[in-house]
């Protein structure tokens, strides 16, 4: 805050905002309320808090630094940004003189969802039951996987060991199918909704013949670009890796062994809005200010 002269009467004021905006056309195959672009937003934050000033009701000219840190709420949902719905927040100050608004600034700022349950070297396994179409028992196969962790940031790597045993098998694997999947659906208060599902990564590798047991690793590369995962009203992004072994001959069911393990996606802020000091920057440093959000019943987020 830099002031070229004095302000009397006057008052600063945070303020915190946050919204989630779906804008999407509802699916196609489902009846939906209207025509045409559903529109959809609902107000996540709306907050605002006084700041201490130096003096009461008094600001001398000159230059001040107002620190401070914010508490949100864990279940609040993180930054979105796509084509069809964007989830986001907003900081700034307002100064007033009077009761009059002088000085004002907002900028966004790019929250983290918080992932409810981080988990390191984590490994999943499942047994499968294999049959042919007169449902005689051949076996079953098995299948384990390994990966680093459940969270991930975009433009890393995700390691994945994978190992399937079919030495107790009467049918082989002919192929190991492994995916990266996203689904984002967005949806109104009229209860229209659209949902879009999109690999982000798929690759199918050879298969496991009867009587062997083979491992391999895969390395998943995660798009600089991809949106990250949120669990708003309007809109949630999840993304699920999935394993797969295609069993051989003529079977009953789906019998394959395969496993689905929840991945969270963390993306950093594509731009970061910094403001430049003066060159004759020397603020006065203010007491920092511990801000909370408070609930109220039917929204507590406010």
């Amino acid at each position: 805050l830099v002031l070229d002269i004095d302000v009397e009467n006057a008052y600063l004021d945070f303020k915190f905002d946050g919204w989630e905006d779906a804008h999407f056309y509802p699916n196609m195959k489902k009846q939906y309320v209207g025509n045409g672009k559903r529109h959809a937003r609902k107000v996540l934050a709306k907050q605002k808090n006084k700041i201490p000033l130096p003096t009461p009701d008094f600001l001398a000219a000159g230059q001040y630094k107002f620190p401070f840190s914010l508490t949100l709420p864990k279940e609040i949902p993180g930054s979105f940004y796509s084509d069809e719905g964007q989830i986001g927040y907003f900081v700034g100050g307002e100064l007033f003189s009077n009761n009059k608004l002088v000085l004002e600034h907002s900028q966004e700022v790019s929250i983290r969802e918080m992932v409810e349950d981080i988990q390191f070297s984590i490994t999943k396994e499942v047994q499968k039951p294999l049959k042919t179409w007169l449902f005689s028992s051949k076996g079953h196969a098995d299948l384990k996987v390994n990966i680093e962790r459940n969270c991930i940031c975009a433009g890393e790597t995700l390691p994945i060991h994978i190992e399937v045993d079919c030495r107790n098998s009467g049918l082989p694997l002919k192929a190991i199918k492994v995916s990266l999947v996203k689904e984002t659906e967005y949806k109104d208060t009229s209860g229209n909704e659209s949902t879009e599902v999109r690999f982000i990564f798929y690759e199918k590798y050879e298969g496991v013949a009867l009587g062997v047991m083979k491992s391999f690793d895969v390395m998943i590369p995660i798009p600089e670009d991809v949106y990250p995962t949120t669990k708003g009203e309007l809109i949630t992004c999840t993304y699920s890796l999935k394993i797969k072994g295609k069993a051989g001959g003529f079977r009953i069911g789906s019998h394959s062994p395969s496993l689905k393990i929840p991945i969270s996606v963390f993306c950093l802020p594509v731009e970061q809005h910094i403001l430049n000091a003066p060159s004759n920057w020397n603020p006065y440093n203010m007491p920092k200010a511990s801000i909370y959000m408070q609930s109220v019943e039917g929204n507590p987020y406010m």
